[in-house]
């Protein structure tokens, strides 16, 4: 049976949301007997309404320009039949919305990108924009070509170019492809910076962390990165952060003494905004430094005594002023850390300790390298320990590997039977 004097609305039925453009496409399905339609549209739900077009073929479909119509969401449109008005069919509400293109990102202030990287270029846009071309300006002029032209989606990944000049005046422009003039772009300028690196200079590959716990300064340079993360790995495997967001280099940290010794840990740095972008190096937490104690026992009737050390022997000779003296070769970079004197006769005054270097590397040191010098007053069979990494008068307590030292001291008394006991630390990775 077929039905007769009826309207029904096929487009639009209600909640739809369409682009202020030249042609939008109104659809009905109407009975055969009805010859021609009016069709009016009203902004207010209902409550008035405004012809479209006084008289039209009933062929269910009428292309209407909404161009020129305010922004609102409370559209309808009714066909009616155009001999009885009181026939009608109406969709529910629907929406009148500008075309619009909107960048979201890249927007935000601060962004950098590097050369030969990726990055997001993401947008939204309405309905009616199909395709869209994706520029990047330079001091507001066109790169070209363009990124992408006639492009569908909403989210492009941008290869950024290694041929692109480094700058901070860099914007992303998204256009329709059919309207140039409908765009939107970035709202702040992107910097764009070299591709991003980390090099550590320090420590060195496979270098030797103390087991004993020691401080260690790691230094690092980087290109196009902020602040970076640094971290300890143990097999691969991370163990702790040693330290986070640290804004330049170096860095100075202590190790502590809770690790195992092994040569399979690593320390990486990372950039705290970006953990792609990392660098590490090898190294090993073992036995860096032993401690070697030399001790002698002389007796002189002289206040200034050179200290027979046993150990390498260079060559017993002697100096003006002086006693004879054993000079000894360096077997690695170290420190003289203390000394401990004990002498049978009290000693009230005025006290030196001295180190001397060879000048040319023969066997007889004459440059003096370290000189302490203090008041004591100490009974007799006593001692006197002298901490010799600090109170310096001249010099320095270091000794450099392969150089031959002598060690003296002059005290206000004689001598008489005295001993001396010197406290090295080597570093057996020198």
């Amino acid at each position: 049976m077929a039905y007769s004097n009826y309207i029904e609305m096929l487009s639009p039925v209600g909640g739809e949301v369409w682009d202020k453009i030249n042609s939008q496409e109104i659809k009905w399905k109407g009975s055969s007997d009805i010859a021609n339609v009016s069709i009016h549209y009203s902004t207010n739900g209902g409550a008035s309404w405004t012809q479209i077009v006084a008289s039209t073929t009933n062929d269910g479909s009428y292309d209407w320009d909404t161009s020129g119509l305010a922004v609102g969401s409370s559209y309808q449109i009714q066909v009616r039949n155009y001999v009885s008005p009181s026939l009608f069919g109406t969709s529910n509400k629907f929406t009148i919305q500008e075309r619009e293109i909107t960048l979201l990102s890249p927007t935000e202030s601060g962004v950098e990108v590097s050369r030969k990287t990726s990055y997001d270029v993401s947008f939204t846009k309405t309905e009616s924009v199909k395709l869209v071309d994706i520029t990047l300006y330079k001091g507001g002029v066109a790169q070209f070509p363009p990124l992408i032209q006639d492009f569908k989606g909403t989210k492009y990944l941008w290869q950024v170019d290694n041929s692109l000049a480094t700058g901070s005046d860099y914007k992303i422009r998204v256009s329709d492809s059919d309207d140039a003039t409908l765009y939107s772009e970035s709202a702040n300028n992107i910097r764009l910076s070299d591709v991003k690196s980390i090099t550590i200079t320090s420590p060195a590959e496979d270098d030797i962390i103390d087991f004993e716990g020691e401080t260690k300064t790691i230094s690092w340079t980087s290109v196009g990165v902020g602040s970076v993360d640094i971290d300890l790995y143990k097999n691969g495997v991370f163990l702790k952060h040693i330290a986070k967001t640290v804004e330049s280099s170096p860095y100075s940290c202590e190790f502590g003494s809770n690790y195992t010794i092994g040569n399979d840990y690593s320390i990486v740095l990372s950039d705290n905004a970006d953990k792609g972008v990392h660098a590490s190096v090898d190294i090993k937490i073992g036995i860096k430094y032993f401690y070697d104690v030399k001790y002698s026992s002389y007796y002189s009737t002289s206040t200034n005594v050179y200290i027979p050390l046993n150990g390498t022997l260079v060559e017993r000779t002697s100096l003006t002023y002086s006693n004879e003296y054993v000079g000894f070769v360096a077997p690695y970079n170290g420190q003289l850390l203390k000394i401990i004197f004990r002498s049978e006769v009290a000693q009230d005054g005025s006290y030196r300790l001295g180190m001397y270097e060879s000048d040319d590397g023969t066997e007889v040191p004459t440059s003096s390298v370290m000189r302490i010098d203090q008041t004591i007053d100490i009974a007799d069979d006593t001692a006197l320990e002298t901490d010799t990494t600090t109170g310096f008068t001249s010099g320095d307590n270091k000794l450099d590997k392969g150089k031959i030292y002598a060690i003296s001291i002059l005290t206000p008394s004689a001598s008489n039977d005295t001993n001396v006991t010197l406290v090295f630390k080597w570093d057996k990775t020198s």
